[in-house]
Parts: structure tokens; C-alpha cells; sequence
């Protein structure tokens, strides 16, 4: 059955490289960012690399269960509170579903990346526990009620971070099933 599909890309172009991330799983930060307010909140963002390794797809957000704490100007995820959720998907997935990055919100603030952030974003970069050595992070700011803006940030292991830029786009295709580009 065919079907139109918005998704939400952020390129770098530096690096020839882009995030994709579906309008389903967006509007499904959307609506737990608007739960929380006034407080951050955030989660997991899983999926796979093109063979390439120049897309990211996420495919799926994970929220912790237990020990998140949701502030006003911040939110924690402890290390582990998803280990379990991320080890079912991978072995699920048989290996094809991985870490890619996390997300959170800024209510009614920009979605820039704080100094917390980047320093986050950063140390994930460089750990040898993580699956990828570019995570990502995806920030949700503004009116998250209405019509929130966000940003998507991807950090290198040489400590560098880089900003995407935002486009919409729309694709016909048949729903379900992964498909390598």
C-alpha cells in the first residue's frame, strides 16, 4: 500500500552527511516534551546507518523507565536506565537496530545545545561504550505545545560538533520494511 510519509532530515554538509528521522516519531517527542512541561524531559534515539554510513535513520525513541529526573532546566538520563530496552532491540533486530543519539527538550526555549549539552554530546563521542562514534542529539524548543522548533546536533570523536541544517520532506513509498540507500 502506498503511502506519504513526512520526514524530518538535518544535513551536514560538511560531512556529506544526513539524520532522518520520520514525522511519527516526532510528533511522539512532541507529545511527551508538551506532557512534561514545565520540565525537560528526553530519551533515546535508535535506528541504523545507511551502508554508506552517510544516513542515519532513526527508527525508534526509547524513554527511561526508572531514575530520569525531569527539571525545569534539565534533564538526566542515567547511563543505564535504557541498557535493557536497547539490549531487546538489538537482539530483536539481530544487530540492524543500534544506539544512534538522544533527545530532549528546552520548553519555550531556543533548541540550541547548552554548554551541558555539548560537553554530553561530546563525552559520548569519545566513550568506547557507545556504538557510534558521531551520536547525535536532537533538541525540541519553543511552543512545544503548538509548534515547537528543534535542532539536531552530531558530534565527531575528534571533539567537534556540528549543527544541521533543517528540511521537511515528503516520500511516497510503502509503509514498513527497511530499505538501505
Amino acid at each position: 500500500m502506498k503511502s506519504h510519509e513526512t520526514l524530518h532530515l538535518w544535513w551536514f554538509r560538511e560531512r556529506e552527511c544526513l539524520v532522518q528521522l520520520p514525522d511519527r516519531l516526532l510528533n511522539c517527542m512532541k507529545a511527551l516534551a508538551a506532557k512534561a512541561m514545565p520540565n525537560e524531559t528526553g530519551g533515546t534515539l535508535v535506528g541504523y546507518y545507511s551502508r554508506d554510513r552517510q544516513v542515519a535513520f532513526v527508527t525508534q525513541i526509547l524513554v527511561a523507565k526508572t531514575g530520569a529526573r525531569r527539571e525545569r532546566s534539565g534533564f538526566f538520563r542515567p547511563p543505564d536506565s535504557v541498557d535493557d530496552q536497547l539490549e531487546k532491540v538489538y537482539r530483536d533486530s539481530e544487530g540492524s537496530i543500534y544506539y544512534l543519539g538522544d533527545w530532549h527538550s528546552h520548553p519555550m526555549g531556543a533548541p540550541t545545545p547548552s554548554s551541558v549539552d555539548l560537553y554530553t554530546l561530546k563525552g559520548l563521542a569519545r566513550s568506547p561504550s557507545v556504538a557510534t562514534d558521531t551520536p547525535i542529539m536532537i533538541i525540541l524548543g519553543g511552543d512545544l505545545d503548538s509548534q515547537p522548533l528543534t535542532s539536531c546536533t552530531l558530534a565527531e570523536k575528534s571533539g567537534r560538533c556540528l549543527d544541521g541544517d533543517y528540511e521537511e520532506s515528503t516520500r511516497n513509498g510503502t509503509s514498513g520494511g527497511r530499505k538501505d540507500q
